[in-house]
């Protein structure tokens, strides 16, 4: 899996540093303070890494609409006292899960930052 690659692995190469070099370099040129570059670039690599980890499982092994229905049926048998928002939004989390979540988490965080 692409994040135990990451976090197993020395990740201080020269692919890294290239890559590191040319983003840090387009925030500061674009006015980002220093160390408010460093934070961001790291905020979107984290949010990035945990998309993937979270998403690729769902987009590689089930269907859109197998995917809403194990949602479903899991939500649908949890104890509605307990549990009263999630039965509330499973509409919600049973569709949120699409190719625009991952824009759309980006906008929130360069937006928040800015």
């Amino acid at each position: 899996m692409t994040t135990g690659v990451v976090s197993e692995k020395n990740v201080a190469v020269a692919a890294v540093f290239v890559l590191l070099e040319q983003r840090l370099s387009d925030l500061t040129a674009s006015g980002v303070e220093d160390e408010e570059a460093v934070r961001l670039y790291y905020d979107l690599l984290a949010y990035t890494l945990g998309f993937v980890a979270w998403e690729l499982p769902r987009a590689r092994a089930l269907t859109r609409r197998e995917y809403s229905r194990r949602w479903r049926s899991a939500v649908e048998v949890l104890d509605a006292g307990e549990y009263p928002t999630v039965r509330r939004l499973v509409g919600v989390l049973t569709t949120v899960a699409s190719d625009q979540q991952f824009e759309d988490g980006l906008r929130r965080i360069i937006g928040s930052s800015a």
